[in-house]
């Protein structure tokens, strides 16, 4: 599992959106300064082709 993958997954929930790549990133930059942008793209999470998508808010 990635080093950051269970962290990255907790921050897509947080956002309560369909975030992109570059609000996760944003949302994990806070925490770990020296993330790069290509860590939080969708192919190196796993399940990654089992994607979901979410239309609106999520509560």
């Amino acid at each position: 599992m990635p080093k950051y993958a269970e962290e990255i997954l907790a921050a897509v929930t947080e956002l309560q959106q369909h975030p992109t790549a570059e609000q996760v990133f944003l949302e994990m930059k806070r925490e770990h300064p020296s993330i790069a942008l290509g860590t939080v793209y969708l192919p190196r999470l796993p399940g990654a082709g089992k994607r979901q998508s979410y239309g609106g808010e999520v509560s």
